[in-house]
């Protein structure tokens, strides 16, 4: 990720939470590397701010599955925020 694309997210998230509003927030990526996003034309585009999110600890762990949670409506807001479904679209990626 280059520093045009994290500030693109840093100004969409004003430096907070994308699900709740809380600092000391994480880069986070909806679509993970290890999904699909580590060959062609997906390695740039995984890095693409509305495949992005600045997170919390608490929902960056939930939105990996490493804590227990609603995740699923966690990714809908994420989704609904970032712009995820053009970016999913322009890259021919299925909802996940």
């Amino acid at each position: 990720m280059n520093l045009i694309q994290a500030k693109a997210v840093l100004d969409r998230s004003g430096s907070l939470c994308e699900a709740c509003g809380a600092s000391g927030v994480q880069m986070a990526h909806l679509l993970h590397r290890k999904q699909g996003g580590r060959k062609g034309v997906m390695r740039q585009a995984i890095h693409d701010p509305r495949n992005l999110a600045f997170l919390c600890f608490d929902h960056h762990q939930e939105l990996d599955n490493r804590r227990k949670g609603n995740r699923g409506k966690l990714m809908a807001i994420l989704k609904a925020k970032t712009g995820w479904a053009s970016w999913a679209t322009e890259y021919g990626v299925t909802e996940r």
